[in-house]
């Protein structure tokens, strides 16, 4: 075998079993009888050295060197993997399920004990939640009692034009009676914050009375 010294091209040979002489057309008949017997599906070069099997179900190896060579494309694409969302979407998904509903039973139990200190001690209504919180919890409405006509009126928190950062306290110095406001001919902003709840003063729902009733 020779091998060109610019080491651009190398050429095995072969030589011919009558002549002796090495032709090129001995050496492309031992390059195609080389691949029928390999099976092969992708060789490197017939006439390179390294000349690699990459038949399907045996190891690739070169051949002059032994060590493993990489798998063509037709390999890869028999092989699969699962995908990282088959692997760990399910347990994902319900931890983030199970951390919703953490946050939603805990914005509800703030909600509640905010209600309860109003309802008893009539305040201070700070700390008090988040717009964001209670409408998360489900408490949609905020009571509020008015100190000049003692009424009490709902408001919808949830077209409140202010951030869901908000504490609900800080929505009474916003607040006016429209009825005192046309009586007096000025924004009456005298109120009181009394509960948060989930729905508006209706008939069958009453407004909310102080505990142990009214004094």
């Amino acid at each position: 075998m020779e091998y060109s010294r610019n080491k651009q091209t190398v050429r095995p040979t072969a030589h011919d079993a009558t002549t002796g002489v090495v032709t090129a057309d001995n050496a492309r008949r031992q390059d195609d009888g080389l691949i029928k017997r390999l099976g092969a599906t992708n060789v490197l070069s017939p006439r390179w050295p390294c000349v690699a099997s990459l038949r399907p179900g045996t190891l690739s190896t070169a051949i002059c060197s032994g060590l493993p060579v990489p798998r063509g494309p037709a390999i890869l694409s028999r092989m699969g993997t699962k995908s990282r969302e088959t692997i760990y979407g399910a347990s994902v998904r319900a931890a983030a399920e199970r951390a919703r509903e953490a946050r939603k039973q805990a914005d509800r139990l703030t909600c509640e004990a905010w209600n309860k200190r109003m309802l008893a001690f009539k305040g201070p209504a700070q700390p008090s939640p988040t717009l964001g919180d209670a409408l998360n919890a489900g408490f949609g409405y905020l009571e509020v009692r008015c100190l000049g006509c003692d009424t009490h009126q709902t408001v919808a928190l949830d077209i409140v034009r202010r951030p869901k950062a908000t504490p609900v306290h800080e929505l009474e110095r916003y607040m006016r009676c429209k009825d005192c406001s046309q009586v007096r001919g000025y924004p009456y902003k005298r109120s009181h914050l009394v509960a948060l709840r989930t729905t508006k003063i209706t008939a069958s729902d009453p407004p909310s009375s102080w505990w142990p009733g009214e004094r």
